[in-house]
């Protein structure tokens, strides 16, 4: 859904604002990626 939308967004806006939203989209993955390694030591802390 995100992606979606930063695409239609970056269809709609021009090249510095598509670079901006691409920005976006890295910290977006970045987050994502910290959310399920903590996940996981949780999981493994409790097991």
């Amino acid at each position: 859904m995100k992606k979606f939308y930063n695409h239609i967004t970056g269809k709609k806006e021009v090249s510095d604002d598509t670079k901006n939203t691409a920005n976006q989209e890295s910290s977006e993955f970045l987050d994502i990626d910290v959310q399920p390694s903590d996940v996981q030591s949780n999981e493994n802390d409790i097991i």
